[in-house]
């Protein structure tokens, strides 16, 4: 499959992909780094996804987030933070980690999928902090929490409105995309404690409020709508006092 040229889009405020953008605050030190999941539902056939090829989302959006991970690393190193949000429709993520599963014997799924896992690797152990941030209008569902699971930290708005964020876990946060270690992320962060992990997997495809991620361990913290500025305000104002060299 013929890889298209990367588009992307570089001014001074950022780097700007068709699934990810990245505004820089050189001034403050900080870099947010924003996925989108698409707007429409991505081919889940192994005949539309050969037709889209180099357009299809795991593989633009895995090209693009590597892209922008080594520009960061390479003319950024000023930048100590790396702020992580999503956006967009979530259920297109899930469906896309279904397409993902069900084809994952093709020799192009599985090639994607490999990418996938590197990228990912390669986000983990770029030299900076991570926060990750799940808002309104967030998409953090299945390959794109693992986004939120590689951070240091994860905020996630505590609303019960009709518009109050949500994850997804799914089959692909078990074992798709394993750490350098070899390990899921999930299994890093729960010790591999086969309970919690089993507990974590029965929820598979359910969409988890704050209170629901803050109590399954998947989330640092779950401010209400009254202190939630005053939460990111504090927390990545007290990371970047620090020099961007302390923040590996």
């Amino acid at each position: 499959v013929p890889l298209a040229e990367l588009q992307c889009t570089i001014d001074e405020r950022g780097l700007h992909y068709r699934y990810v953008d990245v505004a820089i605050d050189r001034e403050y030190g900080v870099a947010t780094l924003t996925a989108s999941a698409p707007a429409t539902a991505e081919p889940g056939d192994l005949a539309g996804i050969r037709a889209a090829g180099a357009a299809w989302l795991p593989l633009a959006f895995a090209r693009e987030l590597d892209d922008a991970l080594l520009m960061l690393r390479t003319n950024e190193p000023a930048l100590g933070l790396l702020v992580i949000r999503t956006a967009g429709e979530a259920q297109n993520v899930v469906d896309v980690d279904r397409a993902l599963a069900a084809h994952g014997d093709h020799w192009f799924v599985r090639e994607v999928t490999g990418l996938l896992r590197r990228t990912l690797a390669r986000l983990e152990v770029t030299s900076r902090s991570i926060y990750g941030v799940v808002d309104r209008c967030s998409a953090f569902a299945g390959t794109l929490f693992e986004l939120a699971l590689a951070a240091d930290r994860t905020y996630m708005l505590a609303d019960d409105g009709a518009d109050a964020p949500h994850i997804t876990l799914t089959e692909a946060n078990f074992g798709a995309y394993p750490t350098v270690a070899g390990r899921s992320r999930l299994a890093v962060r729960f010790g591999d404690g086969a309970a919690r992990i089993a507990a974590l997997r029965a929820r598979t495809g359910q969409s988890l409020d704050a209170g629901t991620a803050l109590a399954l361990g998947l989330i640092t913290l779950a401010p209400d709508e009254i202190d939630w500025d005053d939460e990111l305000r504090l927390a990545v104002g007290g990371r970047v006092t620090l020099s961007p060299g302390a923040l590996t």
